[in-house]
């Protein structure tokens, strides 16, 4: 296990968005520590891939979850967040991904307006429970979907 902890010799770094207490979001860069390891930046990207939509990024054209097709058809995207847990699987010593008891989608005015038009009242909305154990010990733990 100790070769798995040496640090990358190659600089990393990806975009994220935070939120404040209004809701509004405001992108910063996630980078490779100081220490050398890039953990964070993976954990980043892999977070940002459950949320696309299929075919929705030119650069991760072949991750995203089907997220219309799965709220009006009421089937998970089960199938399509292991693909994208299997890939990011490389970075970490383990990538444990399950459902946890879907959200209820509320009918308000911010939920209203997308893409796609209304979301149904009283729909459930998949989400998952996410465990990212880093090579260095460390727990990493996210509740996604709504």
């Amino acid at each position: 296990m100790a070769s798995n902890l040496v640090p990358s010799p190659v600089q990393k770094y990806t975009w994220g968005r935070i939120y404040d207490a209004n809701g509004n979001p405001t992108w910063v860069q996630v980078t490779t520590d100081a220490d050398g390891f890039s953990d964070y930046v993976y954990i980043s990207a892999f977070l940002q891939c459950v949320k696309l939509n299929l075919g929705e990024s030119p650069f991760w054209a072949e991750f995203g979850i089907p997220a219309h097709q799965a709220i009006t058809q009421q089937l998970p995207p089960d199938y399509n967040i292991q693909l994208i847990a299997t890939f990011f699987q490389q970075f970490f010593a383990s990538v444990i991904v399950s459902r946890a008891a879907p959200a209820v989608a509320i009918n308000t005015v911010s939920q209203n307006t997308g893409p796609y038009g209304k979301v149904n009242p009283g729909r459930p909305i998949p989400n998952y429970w996410i465990q990212i154990l880093r090579r260095n010990g460390s727990l990493y733990q996210a509740l996604l979907g709504n």
